[in-house]
């Protein structure tokens, strides 16, 4: 279908809603790639961003169920929070303890977590497989969380979380430990800890916000080795001062662009039980990122 079949973008009554909320979320890719989506499949909805106030997130949740909004992707700070709103929960999101997706049905609130299947799917694409692996986590956050659960699951060795207070990392390690014990799970203490770390990591995953927008960087690039894969899950920029370091070195460098498409398309295939245009979606959030529409 061509994208700019009017039939396919026209707004009206029979519109179904959708949308991402965080705060902030205005420069969010979501809304791009999902209405690309619906564009793509003939489907007539559309997709916004809904940056909502932490004081308001309750309100919020229950006005968008109120008025018939079918799906909604949760990004930051809202991850954890959001499993209290939550009426049934998919396996995933138990054992992260953390939901990116949101199904309003039959008046009940579906939570499910796509974040860990969109973190594999980028492995896989770029010929990774973390089983045995040692990964070196930075953050403790929604997104470490299932990080570390789909780390667990495809049986990696060990992982090690570094955090900037040890209760979450603690809180993390436990809820690993709870669930998958023949795996080895460190609970550093602050960021100065990956120094010694770092050496036998295989993979470094930044699942934390250092880095968007700006040219900070949440490691000490010294530690990194041609040895290393570093995946950053901060996507704006494409290149963050991260991954230049990891290039700079010889280390394999992988975009969280990837990972941002695959989770948005797993929740568009919970939302639709249709089969989303992966290729198209990743393809647009690539050329938006880069600023050519």
């Amino acid at each position: 279908m061509d994208f700019d079949d009017d039939r396919a973008t026209q707004v009206n009554g029979d519109t179904a809603l959708f949308g991402v909320i965080g705060y902030p979320v205005r420069n969010s890719l979501s809304p791009i790639i999902q209405n690309l989506a619906f564009r793509s499949t003939g489907m007539n909805s559309v997709y916004l961003a809904f940056e909502v106030e932490p004081k308001k997130l309750a309100a919020a949740i229950s006005g968008f169920m109120a008025i018939g909004v079918v799906g909604l992707n949760v990004t930051i700070p809202y991850k954890v929070v959001c499993i209290k709103y939550a009426d049934f929960l998919d396996e995933y999101s138990v054992q992260a303890g953390a939901v990116n997706t949101i199904h309003f049905k039959e008046g009940k609130l579906y939570g499910y977590n796509t974040d860990g299947a969109g973190f594999l799917s980028s492995l896989s694409r770029n010929g990774i497989d973390p089983k045995d692996m040692s990964a070196l986590i930075l953050g403790a956050g929604g997104a470490a969380r299932a990080v570390a659960i789909a780390l667990a699951r495809s049986g990696a060795r060990e992982i090690i979380i570094v955090n900037r207070t040890r209760k979450n990392s603690e809180k993390l390690k436990y809820m690993i430990n709870e669930n998958f014990r023949n795996i080895g799970v460190t609970a550093a203490n602050d960021y100065k800890d990956y120094y010694k770390y770092s050496e036998k990591a295989d993979i470094i995953i930044n699942c934390t916000s250092i880095g968007m927008n700006s040219s900070n960087i949440p490691i000490d690039s010294e530690v990194i080795e041609s040895s290393h894969i570093v995946f950053d899950l901060v996507y704006y920029p494409l290149e963050t001062s991260l991954l230049r370091a990891a290039r700079m070195k010889g280390a394999r460098a992988i975009s969280g662009i990837e990972m941002l498409v695959f989770q948005g398309a797993e929740s568009f295939r919970i939302w639709t039980g249709i089969e989303p245009p992966y290729e198209k979606m990743l393809e647009a959030a690539n050329r938006n990122i880069k600023g050519d529409n």
